[in-house]
């Protein structure tokens, strides 16, 4: 995976998931969506999975989770969570960091 990649990739989900760019604070935008997205790559052996949720341990924050998954046998490799989700940046660095950091 490459920079690019991941970027277009987190700029697509936050389009589609958060077109409105709600940065988390008071009432939820209405076109807010926490529908998992799940991203296969060819010639790899893993998939991704993103969404919005809450992380508990930052507070009740709503924030991004990427999570890796081996293709052989639907095993979690590994997730990251990474706050902003209005922030194609952030979640950009997200996915390539894990990626990056787990294959």
């Amino acid at each position: 995976m490459t920079r690019k990649i991941a970027e277009e990739i987190a700029e697509t989900f936050i389009l589609i998931h958060n077109p409105n760019a709600w940065d988390g604070k008071g009432n939820m935008d209405k076109d807010f969506s926490t529908e998992i997205e799940v991203h296969n790559f060819l010639d790899e052996n893993v998939y991704m999975t993103i969404q919005f949720e809450i992380d508990a341990d930052e507070g009740g924050n709503w924030a991004h989770e990427v999570k890796l998954y081996s293709k052989a046998d639907d095993e979690l490799i590994d997730g990251y969570f990474g706050y902003g989700i209005d922030s194609p940046k952030n979640l950009a660095d997200t996915i390539f960091d894990l990626y990056e950091n787990c294959t």
